[in-house]
């Protein structure tokens, strides 16, 4: 499973709805997050993808594609 699919699941947990209705498009606010769901986004993806997280960058989120950038680089990949 990829980065963008393990991502998915970590927000359609938090937001409680079905993986196939999230894109890297998708908007976390249209999903129903709000600060506090997103705090538990940035510790889900802190424990699955080993990294560090800082909570101005978790809430800066606004779209999945957002998470996504900000999860490959610090893992040192390309996004």
């Amino acid at each position: 499973m990829g980065v963008l699919d393990k991502i998915i699941g970590i927000i359609s947990e938090v937001a409680g709805c079905n993986k196939d209705e999230i894109t890297e498009t998708t908007n976390l606010i249209d999903l129903g997050l709000d600060s506090l769901d997103i705090i538990n986004i940035e510790v889900d993806l802190e424990d699955e993808f080993g990294i560090d997280v800082p909570y101005d960058v978790g809430q800066s989120f606004e779209t999945v594609e957002d998470v996504v950038f900000a999860v490959k680089e610090r893992m040192g990949q390309d996004a």
